[in-house]
């Protein structure tokens, strides 16, 4: 069991989904929670080689307290995480970030980890999440590094088959919190 993240409108989307097959009751509501108001983290399992949302069915089936379900997948993001982050340098800078992108359900984890992120980036934290299965995660304060990583985050996320978040988010000590967005730049005026 792992995690993953997606826009709040899967909230609306998986009822549907789930009726269309002839799902009812629990079944009908992934097990998610909030992280900011426009994303939900969401547990997940692994059938057949494919992740799949977990509902209250499946913890019927299974016999587990919620509680239960979410501190087995928070323990495999702590223990598995670490091992697929990369720090990688700016493209002609000597300026650093965090990614993972390993694809393997644990790199929505990042979001219950932010202390261990920014003892790995030095100091507070901004995060991304652009595109399914993949953190970039940055050391805050830096103004050309928080700029570059934005813009590149908004790319990624223009970019992809499937989209989290252009937002860039921060942690407060309690919470995430959005930070901020790249703004596509304006057209230049017609002549």
């Amino acid at each position: 069991m792992s995690w993953e993240v997606w826009p709040t409108d899967f909230l609306e989307v998986y009822p549907a989904h789930q009726a269309a097959k002839g799902a009812t009751g629990a079944a009908l509501q992934p097990l998610c929670k909030e992280v900011v108001a426009t994303l939900q983290l969401c547990l997940v399992v692994t059938e057949g080689g494919t992740r799949r949302p977990v509902n209250g069915a499946d913890l019927d089936a299974w016999q587990e307290p919620r509680a239960a379900a979410e501190a087995r997948a928070r323990a495999a993001a702590e223990a598995g995480f670490d091992a697929a982050v990369q720090l990688l340098p700016v493209e002609d800078t000597d300026l650093r970030y965090g990614l993972r992108a390993a694809g393997d359900g644990l790199d929505a984890g990042a979001l219950l980890l932010p202390e261990r992120l920014a003892a790995r980036v030095g100091g507070p934290v901004l995060l991304a999440l652009p595109t399914q299965g993949t953190v970039l995660f940055w050391k805050q304060g830096n103004e050309e590094l928080d700029r570059i990583l934005a813009v590149g985050a908004r790319r990624a996320w223009e970019a992809s088959e499937r989209p989290v978040t252009d937002a860039i988010l921060r942690h407060d000590g309690n919470r995430w919190v959005e930070w901020g967005r790249a703004t596509p730049s304006p057209a230049p005026p017609a002549p």
